[in-house]
């Protein structure tokens, strides 16, 4: 079982050949996103990185971007009460 700040993917091992365990080391934002979508920017954008198990392996690091928008979202919002 994995620890709450790790996971296990087989995409690293399957494309680069690296471990499947990756653990969180940081995480971090950027005000207008550093990436686009379809050449649109975003208000935020938050990259989570997690480090290998194998940190012997070329391939050490991976990273998840998650894009945030002020005026366009897809949940129905409502004040607390």
């Amino acid at each position: 079982m994995q620890g709450r700040n790790e996971f296990v993917s087989l995409l690293g091992r399957e494309m680069f050949g690296s471990t499947t365990e990756f653990f969180g080391v940081q995480f971090h934002f950027h005000a207008k996103s550093e990436h686009t979508i379809d050449g649109k920017r975003f208000d935020l954008e938050m990259h989570t990185v997690h480090k290998a198990h194998d940190v012997e392996h070329e391939f050490k690091f991976a990273a998840m971007g998650i894009l945030f928008s002020v005026d366009e979202y897809t949940v129905e919002l409502s004040w607390a009460e």
